[in-house]
């Protein structure tokens, strides 16, 4: 159960830690993913070739959804489970370091997850 699990982490003092490594290893995923979406041969000239780099986006799309799910999922239950002691919601707890001026949305996981994601294939297209 991923809350028992969360509450554990919660316990320990290591929540915030656990949830900011794993939405890196999900942005790291996504970059590597398009990296190799971009890098495999897509087959020869022609046709075949713009089919087998579609083929390559798909994949990469099937590995951005499923990061994007992940971390929807997480934020869901983070923001489901409380502190007894203060009565605020995990994902508070975890959003409390950032600071005021931070372009992330400190309660929106999954929304940092896709900027991030836009900025990468934003970024990685335009030296493609």
């Amino acid at each position: 159960d991923v809350g028992l699990a969360f509450q554990v982490y919660f316990n320990l003092g290591e929540l915030e830690q656990v949830v900011e490594r794993t939405l890196l290893q999900h942005s790291e995923t996504i970059a590597k993913s398009l990296e190799v979406a971009l890098t495999n041969p897509a087959g020869s000239k022609g046709g075949q070739g713009r089919s087998g780099l579609l083929g390559n986006f798909g994949v990469f799309l099937n590995d951005v959804l499923a990061c994007m799910l992940d971390v929807w999922q997480i934020q869901r239950v983070l923001s489901s489970k409380f502190d007894p002691a203060t009565n605020t919601s995990f994902l508070e707890v975890c959003s409390s370091s950032k600071k005021k001026g931070d372009v992330d949305q400190p309660y929106a996981l999954t929304t940092n997850l896709w900027h991030s994601t836009c900025s990468t294939l934003s970024s990685r297209l335009g030296t493609a």
